[in-house]
């Protein structure tokens, strides 16, 4: 399974929700390989734009909502995104330092908010992992 699309649709939930009350429902599994690829070619024509300011986060932030709102593996989506996350974070600032990266409480939060298109608690999320 590991490093493979998945293979059937699923539902998000809260920790501790009844199973019928999703928190996102990810796209059908014929979507998710369209989506990844749209999702990369957006990443990479914005990349040479971006110049490591305090608001070149928000793109960061973007894609890696983005990524997790696919969903594209049963298992291992988190681990995923936040490996992009730290590269796109050398990539762009030259530093990373992911143990700073809250993936409590603040980060399941700032998820949901995105959700509902709020990219800010995300921004907020991601940012000390750019503090040196």
């Amino acid at each position: 399974m590991v490093g493979r699309l998945r293979d059937e649709n699923v539902h998000l939930n809260q920790a501790g929700s009844p199973l019928t009350l999703p928190v996102w429902q990810p796209p059908p599994v014929a979507e998710v390989r369209g989506l990844l690829a749209e999702l990369c070619r957006r990443w990479r024509e914005e990349f040479p734009n971006l110049t490591a300011e305090e608001n070149d986060i928000q793109a960061i932030a973007r894609f890696h909502y983005e990524f997790l709102k696919i969903h594209p593996f049963l298992d291992g989506n988190g681990r995923t995104a936040r490996a992009l996350l730290l590269q796109q974070c050398l990539d762009l600032f030259g530093r990373a330092n992911l143990s700073r990266l809250d993936r409590g409480a603040s980060y399941n939060s700032a998820l949901i908010a995105a959700n509902g298109g709020d990219l800010v608690p995300l921004i907020d999320v991601i940012r000390p992992v750019l503090e040196e």
